[in-house]
């Protein structure tokens, strides 16, 4: 079996929003923990990173 990565870029200004259902709150503990609601998406697993 092939294995695969992927990488995908976000704004590094790019904010959470607050969430507008259970499917978005599901998101947001699995892929942006620590994350702030209007704050910059900046965690362990999204981190800003500088080119």
């Amino acid at each position: 079996m092939r294995k695969v990565m992927t990488v995908i870029y976000m704004d590094a200004t790019a904010k959470l929003k607050n969430p507008e259902n259970d499917n978005q709150i599901n998101d947001w503990n699995t892929w942006c923990p620590g994350a702030k609601i209007g704050e910059v998406i900046d965690t362990e697993l999204n981190p800003v990173a500088g080119i």
